[in-house]
Protein backbone atom coordinates (compact mmCIF):
# COMPACT_ATOMS: atom_id res chain seq x y z
CA UNK A 1 0.00 0.00 0.00
CA UNK A 2 3.01 2.30 -0.32
CA UNK A 3 2.00 4.06 -3.45
CA UNK A 4 -1.84 4.47 -2.23
CA UNK A 5 -2.11 7.70 0.17
CA UNK A 6 -4.45 7.12 2.99
CA UNK A 7 -7.25 7.51 1.61
CA UNK A 8 -6.83 5.41 -0.88
CA UNK A 9 -5.46 2.86 1.97
CA UNK A 10 -9.15 3.18 4.01
CA UNK A 11 -10.61 2.84 0.93
CA UNK A 12 -8.92 -0.89 -0.10
CA UNK A 13 -9.58 -1.81 3.66
CA UNK A 14 -13.14 -1.05 3.13
CA UNK A 15 -13.46 -3.11 -0.07
CA UNK A 16 -11.23 -5.87 0.59
CA UNK A 17 -13.30 -6.22 4.20
CA UNK A 18 -16.56 -6.33 2.57
CA UNK A 19 -15.28 -8.36 0.05
CA UNK A 20 -14.03 -11.13 2.58
CA UNK A 21 -16.84 -10.73 5.02
CA UNK A 22 -19.77 -11.47 1.85
CA UNK A 23 -17.80 -14.29 0.45
CA UNK A 24 -18.28 -15.84 4.01
CA UNK A 25 -21.65 -15.42 4.09
CA UNK A 26 -21.95 -16.83 0.76
CA UNK A 27 -19.81 -19.40 1.56
CA UNK A 28 -21.48 -20.73 4.99
CA UNK A 29 -25.23 -20.64 3.64
CA UNK A 30 -26.34 -19.86 6.97
CA UNK A 31 -27.13 -16.73 8.73
CA UNK A 32 -28.04 -18.23 11.90
CA UNK A 33 -24.87 -19.96 13.27
CA UNK A 34 -24.74 -20.13 16.37
CA UNK A 35 -28.06 -18.41 17.26
CA UNK A 36 -31.50 -17.72 15.75
CA UNK A 37 -31.65 -14.09 17.30
CA UNK A 38 -31.56 -12.24 14.38
CA UNK A 39 -33.81 -14.05 12.43
CA UNK A 40 -36.48 -12.93 15.30
CA UNK A 41 -34.60 -9.12 15.26
CA UNK A 42 -35.24 -9.45 11.15
CA UNK A 43 -39.19 -10.28 11.92
CA UNK A 44 -39.27 -7.31 14.25
CA UNK A 45 -37.86 -5.15 11.60
CA UNK A 46 -39.92 -5.98 9.01
CA UNK A 47 -42.72 -3.04 9.84
CA UNK A 48 -40.18 -1.04 9.49
CA UNK A 49 -39.73 -2.30 6.30
CA UNK A 50 -43.33 -2.41 5.07
CA UNK A 51 -45.05 0.50 7.45
CA UNK A 52 -42.51 2.81 9.12
CA UNK A 53 -45.14 5.22 9.92
CA UNK A 54 -46.96 2.41 12.09
CA UNK A 55 -43.94 0.31 13.14
CA UNK A 56 -43.42 0.40 16.81
CA UNK A 57 -39.93 1.38 18.66
CA UNK A 58 -37.65 -0.81 20.98
CA UNK A 59 -36.38 1.80 23.58
CA UNK A 60 -33.17 -0.69 23.89
CA UNK A 61 -32.59 -0.35 19.69
CA UNK A 62 -34.19 2.62 19.78
CA UNK A 63 -32.47 3.59 15.97
CA UNK A 64 -31.83 0.51 14.98
CA UNK A 65 -34.89 -0.99 13.82
CA UNK A 66 -35.48 2.52 11.76
CA UNK A 67 -32.52 2.55 10.47
CA UNK A 68 -32.15 -1.15 8.86
CA UNK A 69 -36.15 -0.74 7.76
CA UNK A 70 -34.48 2.48 5.49
CA UNK A 71 -31.16 0.30 4.73
CA UNK A 72 -33.16 -2.63 3.59
CA UNK A 73 -35.89 -0.40 1.32
CA UNK A 74 -32.67 0.34 -0.22
CA UNK A 75 -31.54 -3.14 -0.74
CA UNK A 76 -35.22 -3.59 -1.88
CA UNK A 77 -34.98 -1.15 -4.58
CA UNK A 78 -31.99 -2.19 -6.18
CA UNK A 79 -33.22 -5.98 -6.63
CA UNK A 80 -30.83 -7.29 -3.51
CA UNK A 81 -31.98 -10.41 -1.83
CA UNK A 82 -35.59 -8.42 -1.83
CA UNK A 83 -38.21 -8.96 0.70
CA UNK A 84 -35.52 -11.74 2.25
CA UNK A 85 -34.92 -8.91 5.38
CA UNK A 86 -33.30 -12.01 7.29
CA UNK A 87 -30.69 -12.13 4.93
CA UNK A 88 -30.12 -8.87 4.55
CA UNK A 89 -29.73 -8.02 8.14
CA UNK A 90 -26.45 -10.32 7.04
CA UNK A 91 -24.95 -8.11 4.44
CA UNK A 92 -25.84 -4.95 6.32
CA UNK A 93 -24.11 -6.30 8.89
CA UNK A 94 -21.02 -7.06 6.90
CA UNK A 95 -21.26 -3.37 5.29
CA UNK A 96 -20.77 -2.39 9.01
CA UNK A 97 -18.33 -4.42 10.12
CA UNK A 98 -15.94 -3.21 7.27
CA UNK A 99 -16.27 -0.05 8.09
CA UNK A 100 -15.50 -0.89 11.91
CA UNK A 101 -12.08 -2.52 10.31
CA UNK A 102 -11.60 0.47 7.88
CA UNK A 103 -11.74 2.38 11.46
CA UNK A 104 -9.26 -0.02 13.01
CA UNK A 105 -6.80 0.83 10.15
CA UNK A 106 -7.25 4.80 10.45
CA UNK A 107 -7.06 4.65 14.34
CA UNK A 108 -3.64 2.70 14.31
CA UNK A 109 -1.84 4.47 11.48
CA UNK A 110 -3.23 7.60 13.50
CA UNK A 111 -0.87 6.59 16.01
CA UNK A 112 1.59 4.66 14.44
CA UNK A 113 2.41 6.59 11.72
CA UNK A 114 3.45 2.77 10.34
CA UNK A 115 0.49 1.40 7.40
CA UNK A 116 2.00 -2.12 8.32
CA UNK A 117 1.35 -2.15 12.00
CA UNK A 118 -2.56 -0.95 11.00
CA UNK A 119 -2.90 -3.53 8.26
CA UNK A 120 -1.68 -6.30 11.14
CA UNK A 121 -4.36 -4.49 13.85
CA UNK A 122 -7.07 -4.37 10.87
CA UNK A 123 -6.45 -8.23 9.94
CA UNK A 124 -6.30 -9.18 13.51
CA UNK A 125 -9.45 -7.60 14.58
CA UNK A 126 -11.53 -8.57 11.08
CA UNK A 127 -10.50 -12.17 12.15
CA UNK A 128 -11.44 -12.22 16.28
CA UNK A 129 -13.88 -14.76 17.00
CA UNK A 130 -16.86 -12.43 18.45
CA UNK A 131 -16.53 -9.79 15.45
CA UNK A 132 -15.85 -12.23 12.69
CA UNK A 133 -19.16 -14.60 13.50
CA UNK A 134 -21.13 -11.52 14.59
CA UNK A 135 -20.17 -9.79 10.85
CA UNK A 136 -21.80 -12.76 9.16
CA UNK A 137 -24.41 -13.62 10.92
CA UNK A 138 -27.74 -11.53 11.40
CA UNK A 139 -27.49 -10.47 14.93
CA UNK A 140 -28.09 -7.02 15.97
CA UNK A 141 -24.92 -5.61 17.45
CA UNK A 142 -22.71 -4.47 15.02
CA UNK A 143 -24.00 -1.37 14.03
CA UNK A 144 -24.03 -0.09 17.20
CA UNK A 145 -20.75 -1.57 18.18
CA UNK A 146 -18.95 -0.02 15.35
CA UNK A 147 -20.18 3.21 15.94
CA UNK A 148 -19.18 3.02 19.35
CA UNK A 149 -15.46 1.79 18.09
CA UNK A 150 -15.73 5.05 16.33
CA UNK A 151 -16.31 6.98 19.38
CA UNK A 152 -13.45 5.04 21.70
CA UNK A 153 -10.90 6.18 19.14
CA UNK A 154 -11.65 9.46 18.98
CA UNK A 155 -11.37 9.33 22.67
CA UNK A 156 -7.99 7.40 22.46
CA UNK A 157 -6.66 9.87 19.86
CA UNK A 158 -8.02 13.03 21.88
CA UNK A 159 -8.59 12.47 25.43
CA UNK A 160 -4.79 12.62 26.25
CA UNK A 161 -5.26 16.44 25.39
CA UNK A 162 -9.12 16.43 25.82
CA UNK A 163 -11.56 20.31 24.71
CA UNK A 164 -14.77 21.13 24.94
CA UNK A 165 -15.53 20.70 21.44
CA UNK A 166 -13.69 16.69 21.16
CA UNK A 167 -15.92 16.04 24.07
CA UNK A 168 -19.06 16.57 22.47
CA UNK A 169 -18.07 15.41 19.88
CA UNK A 170 -17.00 11.84 21.30
CA UNK A 171 -20.50 12.15 23.20
CA UNK A 172 -22.55 12.20 20.09
CA UNK A 173 -21.10 9.83 18.37
CA UNK A 174 -20.95 7.01 21.52
CA UNK A 175 -25.03 7.97 22.02
CA UNK A 176 -25.97 7.59 18.64
CA UNK A 177 -24.01 3.87 18.87
CA UNK A 178 -25.93 2.84 22.64
CA UNK A 179 -29.13 4.16 20.86
CA UNK A 180 -28.92 1.48 18.71
CA UNK A 181 -28.19 -0.87 21.16
CA UNK A 182 -28.27 0.09 24.27
CA UNK A 183 -26.19 -2.41 26.23
CA UNK A 184 -23.08 -0.72 24.71
CA UNK A 185 -23.16 1.93 27.10
CA UNK A 186 -22.22 0.43 30.84
CA UNK A 187 -18.74 -0.87 29.58
CA UNK A 188 -18.13 2.20 28.10
CA UNK A 189 -19.56 5.10 29.90
CA UNK A 190 -16.62 4.21 32.56
CA UNK A 191 -13.95 4.48 30.39
CA UNK A 192 -14.48 7.56 29.26
CA UNK A 193 -14.90 9.46 32.53
CA UNK A 194 -11.23 7.39 33.52
CA UNK A 195 -9.92 9.22 30.57
CA UNK A 196 -11.30 12.94 31.66
CA UNK A 197 -10.37 12.19 35.07
CA UNK A 198 -6.59 11.36 34.05
CA UNK A 199 -6.56 13.77 31.65
CA UNK A 200 -4.14 17.01 31.79
CA UNK A 201 -5.67 20.47 33.68
CA UNK A 202 -6.82 21.28 36.71
CA UNK A 203 -9.28 19.42 38.59
CA UNK A 204 -12.17 22.03 38.31
CA UNK A 205 -11.53 21.88 34.75
CA UNK A 206 -11.36 18.18 34.04
CA UNK A 207 -14.82 17.96 36.38
CA UNK A 208 -15.78 20.59 33.80
CA UNK A 209 -14.91 18.14 31.08
CA UNK A 210 -17.08 15.25 32.53
CA UNK A 211 -20.09 17.23 33.07
CA UNK A 212 -19.62 17.79 29.82
CA UNK A 213 -19.53 14.33 28.48
CA UNK A 214 -22.66 13.32 30.51
CA UNK A 215 -24.93 16.71 29.31
CA UNK A 216 -24.13 15.72 26.11
CA UNK A 217 -24.80 12.29 26.68
CA UNK A 218 -28.60 13.13 28.42
CA UNK A 219 -28.68 16.28 25.43
CA UNK A 220 -28.91 13.24 22.69
CA UNK A 221 -31.19 10.97 24.69
CA UNK A 222 -33.44 14.27 24.73
CA UNK A 223 -33.21 15.28 20.96
CA UNK A 224 -34.14 11.68 20.32
CA UNK A 225 -37.29 11.43 22.37
CA UNK A 226 -38.25 14.70 21.16
CA UNK A 227 -38.72 13.76 17.83
CA UNK A 228 -39.83 10.25 18.15
CA UNK A 229 -43.21 12.05 20.15
CA UNK A 230 -46.30 10.71 19.52
CA UNK A 231 -44.70 7.57 17.66
CA UNK A 232 -45.58 4.17 18.48
CA UNK A 233 -43.38 2.70 21.47
CA UNK A 234 -41.98 5.86 21.74
CA UNK A 235 -40.38 6.63 25.11
CA UNK A 236 -38.87 9.95 27.36
CA UNK A 237 -35.20 10.73 27.99
CA UNK A 238 -34.65 8.43 31.04
CA UNK A 239 -36.72 5.73 29.18
CA UNK A 240 -34.09 5.21 26.91
CA UNK A 241 -31.03 5.98 29.54
CA UNK A 242 -32.34 2.81 31.22
CA UNK A 243 -34.13 0.51 29.28
CA UNK A 244 -33.48 -2.38 31.98
CA UNK A 245 -33.28 -4.61 29.00
CA UNK A 246 -31.96 -8.22 30.02
CA UNK A 247 -31.96 -7.48 33.39
CA UNK A 248 -35.23 -6.56 34.85
CA UNK A 249 -33.68 -4.67 37.50
CA UNK A 250 -30.16 -2.97 38.06
CA UNK A 251 -28.57 -5.62 39.81
CA UNK A 252 -28.10 -9.05 37.95
CA UNK A 253 -26.34 -11.59 40.80
CA UNK A 254 -23.39 -12.74 41.34
CA UNK A 255 -22.35 -16.43 41.69
CA UNK A 256 -19.71 -18.80 40.11
CA UNK A 257 -21.72 -20.23 37.10
CA UNK A 258 -21.05 -16.17 35.39
CA UNK A 259 -17.58 -17.14 36.15
CA UNK A 260 -17.81 -19.66 33.50
CA UNK A 261 -19.63 -17.43 31.30
CA UNK A 262 -17.48 -14.95 31.48
CA UNK A 263 -14.59 -17.85 30.51
CA UNK A 264 -17.34 -18.29 27.85
CA UNK A 265 -17.49 -14.53 26.87
CA UNK A 266 -14.05 -13.75 26.88
CA UNK A 267 -12.33 -17.12 25.73
CA UNK A 268 -14.55 -16.11 22.41
CA UNK A 269 -13.19 -12.99 21.69
CA UNK A 270 -10.48 -14.13 19.70
CA UNK A 271 -11.27 -18.13 18.89
CA UNK A 272 -14.98 -19.41 18.77
CA UNK A 273 -15.68 -23.00 19.84
CA UNK A 274 -19.09 -23.55 19.09
CA UNK A 275 -22.70 -22.91 20.36
CA UNK A 276 -21.68 -21.90 23.96
CA UNK A 277 -24.98 -20.81 24.91
CA UNK A 278 -25.37 -23.13 28.37
CA UNK A 279 -23.00 -23.62 31.04
CA UNK A 280 -22.52 -27.44 30.37
CA UNK A 281 -21.51 -26.23 26.38
CA UNK A 282 -18.80 -23.47 28.33
CA UNK A 283 -17.48 -26.14 30.34
CA UNK A 284 -16.84 -29.32 27.70
CA UNK A 285 -14.64 -26.43 26.33
CA UNK A 286 -13.13 -25.22 29.06
CA UNK A 287 -9.63 -26.45 27.90
CA UNK A 288 -9.75 -24.62 24.83
CA UNK A 289 -11.31 -21.20 26.01
CA UNK A 290 -8.55 -21.01 28.54
CA UNK A 291 -5.69 -21.27 25.87
CA UNK A 292 -7.74 -18.27 23.86
CA UNK A 293 -7.47 -16.38 27.50
CA UNK A 294 -3.93 -17.27 27.60
CA UNK A 295 -3.38 -16.00 24.20
CA UNK A 296 -5.08 -12.77 25.02
CA UNK A 297 -3.06 -12.58 28.48
CA UNK A 298 0.28 -12.87 26.33
CA UNK A 299 -0.69 -10.10 23.97
CA UNK A 300 -1.66 -8.08 27.00
CA UNK A 301 1.79 -8.75 28.57
CA UNK A 302 3.66 -8.16 25.89
CA UNK A 303 1.30 -4.63 24.96
CA UNK A 304 2.99 -3.72 28.82
CA UNK A 305 6.53 -4.53 28.21
CA UNK A 306 6.29 -2.55 24.99
CA UNK A 307 4.17 0.55 25.94
CA UNK A 308 5.96 0.40 29.82
CA UNK A 309 8.92 2.84 28.86
CA UNK A 310 6.82 5.10 27.75
CA UNK A 311 3.49 5.19 30.42
CA UNK A 312 3.81 8.81 31.15
CA UNK A 313 1.97 9.58 27.32
CA UNK A 314 -1.17 10.85 28.45
CA UNK A 315 -2.34 9.96 24.81
CA UNK A 316 -1.18 6.17 25.32
CA UNK A 317 -2.68 6.05 28.79
CA UNK A 318 -5.91 6.99 27.49
CA UNK A 319 -5.66 3.96 24.73
CA UNK A 320 -4.92 1.73 27.41
CA UNK A 321 -8.00 2.62 29.27
CA UNK A 322 -10.83 1.26 27.25
CA UNK A 323 -10.53 -2.09 28.36
CA UNK A 324 -13.74 -2.43 29.90
CA UNK A 325 -15.61 -5.46 31.01
CA UNK A 326 -16.76 -5.54 34.43
CA UNK A 327 -20.17 -5.43 33.79
CA UNK A 328 -20.08 -8.84 31.76
CA UNK A 329 -19.05 -10.45 35.36
CA UNK A 330 -22.80 -10.08 36.48
CA UNK A 331 -25.38 -9.53 33.52
CA UNK A 332 -24.77 -12.17 30.26
CA UNK A 333 -21.35 -12.85 30.61
CA UNK A 334 -21.33 -14.62 27.89
CA UNK A 335 -23.09 -12.37 25.66
CA UNK A 336 -21.41 -11.11 22.95
CA UNK A 337 -22.80 -7.26 23.27
CA UNK A 338 -21.92 -6.97 26.48
CA UNK A 339 -18.38 -7.96 25.50
CA UNK A 340 -17.81 -5.97 22.19
CA UNK A 341 -16.48 -2.56 23.78
CA UNK A 342 -13.57 -5.15 25.59
CA UNK A 343 -12.86 -6.58 21.88
CA UNK A 344 -12.35 -2.72 20.89
CA UNK A 345 -9.87 -2.50 23.35
CA UNK A 346 -7.83 -5.07 22.52
CA UNK A 347 -6.64 -4.47 19.16
CA UNK A 348 -4.49 -1.10 19.90
CA UNK A 349 -2.04 -3.39 21.54
CA UNK A 350 -1.64 -5.71 18.39
CA UNK A 351 1.11 -2.65 16.70
CA UNK A 352 3.01 -2.46 20.15
CA UNK A 353 3.52 -5.97 20.94
CA UNK A 354 6.39 -8.16 19.88
CA UNK A 355 5.57 -8.81 16.14
CA UNK A 356 5.23 -5.43 15.17
CA UNK A 357 9.01 -4.72 17.03
CA UNK A 358 10.71 -7.52 15.45
CA UNK A 359 9.19 -6.49 11.38
CA UNK A 360 10.51 -2.79 12.31
CA UNK A 361 13.74 -4.15 13.52
CA UNK A 362 14.49 -7.15 10.71
CA UNK A 363 13.45 -3.97 8.41
CA UNK A 364 15.99 -1.74 10.05
CA UNK A 365 19.01 -4.10 9.75
CA UNK A 366 17.80 -4.82 6.12
CA UNK A 367 18.57 -1.29 5.07
CA UNK A 368 21.68 -1.34 7.15
CA UNK A 369 23.07 -4.39 5.28
CA UNK A 370 21.82 -3.37 1.91
CA UNK A 371 23.36 0.40 2.08
CA UNK A 372 26.38 -1.00 4.10
CA UNK A 373 27.03 -3.67 0.42
CA UNK A 374 26.72 -0.51 -1.51
CA UNK A 375 29.29 1.29 -0.21
CA UNK A 376 31.92 -1.00 1.64
CA UNK A 377 34.18 1.94 2.61
CA UNK A 378 31.35 3.07 5.15
CA UNK A 379 30.67 1.26 8.20
CA UNK A 380 27.38 0.09 8.26
CA UNK A 381 27.02 1.89 11.58
CA UNK A 382 26.99 5.11 9.75
CA UNK A 383 23.87 5.04 7.61
CA UNK A 384 21.87 5.67 10.81
CA UNK A 385 22.05 9.64 11.81
CA UNK A 386 22.95 10.44 14.86
CA UNK A 387 19.78 10.68 17.07
CA UNK A 388 17.84 8.50 14.72
CA UNK A 389 14.82 6.38 16.59
CA UNK A 390 15.95 2.75 17.15
CA UNK A 391 12.76 1.34 15.26
CA UNK A 392 11.98 2.96 12.10
CA UNK A 393 7.67 2.88 11.27
CA UNK A 394 6.61 1.18 8.33
CA UNK A 395 5.67 3.21 5.16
Amino acid sequence: MKSLDLRGQLALVFVVSLAVLCGQIVWLENVHILTTNGMYKSLQGEPWILDPARATLDPSNYLYFPMYGVLCRLLDAVGFLPGAAWKQFAYLNAFWASLCVTFVYAFIHRLTASAGAAALAAGFHLGCGYFLLLATINEDIMSGYTVVFAAMALAGLWFDRPTYRRVVIVSVVFSVGWLLEWRLMFPTLPAFVLALALSEGTLQRRLVLIGTLFASIVAVAGLAALVTIGHPGSVGPEGLLWTGKGVETGWAGLNWDKAWMMLGGIGSYLLIFGPLIDLPAIRVAAVPLVVSVLIQAALLAATLVALWPRRGDRRLRAVAIYRPSRRSFYTGASNPSRHGNSRCGATPGIPTSGAPTGLRRWRRHRRLIRNSSGSRSRPAASVIPAGQPRSMPLH
